[in-house]
């Protein structure tokens, strides 16, 4: 729950020496973690650095080095500022609507709704539709990308974005979705509706019960599937006909055996650090 744009935009609550104290500050920042990014990690005299700064460096920092780190900071920083006033419009530390219209602005372009008393949390997709659903499934591609060190979230948040781009597919090629189908139905549709081929039911039976060894026999079917493309579609075989495989097959193909070829390289590590 970290950017370059939400620490900008949380920074400028501080201007005027609105917000928390400095005081507040230094603690939130050492509880973090995150002290040694503070340019005033103690009073200096005769040196003034406005909160606006070290709010703006701290978080900055996080969001380039520890974003794990500063979602936590900003999580602890928006109880502090809510506890101060920071967003009662009647309170004097309230920096103006036009702030915290931008800092709501740059929450949601991360995936979360920051609500009107200072509350963060994930945006629900439910309601959104056309450029605004595209904006949302994209800022669930930044949140999993971010959250790769917790791996229970990133499964949730995969899981999240895959049913909401398939109900996206479906409003968007016949107009609406039925809300109460399953998962697997609704991206057989989706999978229809693109053109794309969905595997029969069976298949999925018979990879057994444990969902992680799904998961990877699933890779392990990637894989084959992309020899058996090769070999039928792809060059060096002096084919006088044009190949039936497209553009977007290739798109596809390359996408998946790139995760593919990551997640190996993840095991790898991870088997070479217990083998030592």
């Amino acid at each position: 729950m970290l950017s370059i744009e939400i620490a900008a935009a949380l920074a400028r609550f501080f201007d005027r020496g609105t917000g928390p104290s400095h005081d507040e500050l230094t603690r939130l920042f050492r509880r973090a973690g995150l002290e040694g990014a503070d340019p005033r990690p103690e009073p200096i005299p005769g040196l003034t650095i406005g909160k606006m700064k070290r709010v703006r460096d701290v978080l900055t920092y996080a969001a380039d080095t520890d974003p794990d780190a500063g979602g936590k900071l900003v999580d602890r920083l928006l109880a502090t500022m809510r506890a101060c006033g920071c967003f009662r419009p009647e309170g004097e530390h309230f920096p103006g609507e036009a702030v915290v219209q931008a800092a709501r602005e740059a929450f949601a372009r991360e995936g979360y709704e920051l609500d009107s008393a200072g509350y963060a949390r994930p945006a629900l997709l439910e309601g959104l539709e056309g450029a605004h659903l595209t904006a949302a499934l994209w800022a669930y591609v930044r949140r999993a990308r971010a959250g790769a060190t917790d791996a229970p979230l990133v499964v949730g948040t995969n899981k999240d974005l895959i049913e909401a781009t398939a109900r996206h597919v479906l409003v968007e090629t016949t107009g609406a979705y039925q809300g109460s189908t399953n998962f697997p139905a609704t991206l057989y549709q989706a999978f229809d509706r693109l053109g794309l081929t969905p595997a029969p039911p069976a298949i999925a039976q018979a990879l057994g019960n444990d969902p992680r060894a799904q998961f990877e026999q699933a890779l392990y079917l990637l894989a084959c599937a992309v020899n058996r493309l090769r070999n039928a579609e792809g060059t060096g075989h002096g084919r006088p006909a044009p190949a039936s495989v497209g553009t977007r097959d290739a798109r596809l193909l390359s996408g998946l055996v790139c995760k593919f070829v990551r997640g190996q390289d993840r095991c790898s590590d991870q088997a070479l650090g217990s083998a030592r």
